[in-house]
């Protein structure tokens, strides 16, 4: 599976929440996203050669997500060689949604999207292709990446968004695009969830 597939797939999600209710050391008391506050992590994602996973942690004012690349199946972490993640950006709940049941309707709007080789192959490898216009990748230093980079999707910074969440069982979606709802606009909000679900780990 491509980095740009792997792109495709979270960014949907990348986001950052902003709450001004009152808070109690790390809870939202009375805020909607108390709902869904804690560490959310998708199972291990494989393709035939790679895998990818995803973590996601909820508190009043902040959500922040890290995706880890392995270059082989299983996300033994011995094969992990890149780390996204995203900072900074903020998450408003609007209200119950008007197209899926017993969902939320949230506006995003991205923070900094970062990316990190965590080892020197890898790091070799994106500077010999000058990877997102840049030749100066090192170990375990994170870049600002945005927009295109070849063919992978990065997002760009301070892009807004119109989405939905949702918790079914013990699973936390967000929503997808679709063809006549491509979350640019309140009108085109997300009005399906995507197949990537959260089991909340902590």
């Amino acid at each position: 599976m491509s980095m740009k597939t792997y792109a495709l797939l979270i960014i949907p999600f990348l986001f950052i929440t902003s709450c001004k209710k009152k808070q109690e050391g790390n809870n939202c008391v009375g805020a909607p996203e108390s709902a869904i506050e804690g560490v959310w992590q998708t199972q291990c994602l494989s393709s035939s050669s790679t895998s990818y996973q995803t973590s996601v942690t909820v508190l009043c004012s902040t959500l922040s997500w890290q995706t880890s690349f392995f270059s082989a199946t299983g996300c033994v972490e011995s094969s992990k060689t890149r780390i996204l993640t995203n900072s900074g950006g903020f998450f408003t709940t609007i209200g119950a949604s008007s197209s899926v049941s017993g969902a939320t309707e949230v506006d995003i709007s991205n923070g900094t999207i970062e990316l990190m080789p965590v080892t020197s192959a890898e790091a070799s490898a994106m500077n010999a292709s000058s990877y997102c216009g840049m030749s100066n990748w090192t170990v375990n230093v994170k870049q600002s990446v945005s927009g295109y980079c070849g063919l992978d999707f990065y997002g760009y910074h301070g892009a807004k968004s119109f989405s939905v969440y949702q918790v079914v069982s013990t699973l936390l979606y967000f929503g997808t695009s679709s063809a006549s709802f491509d979350g640019t606009s309140a009108a085109k909000r997300f009005n399906t969830l995507g197949s990537l679900g959260y089991v909340k780990s902590q």
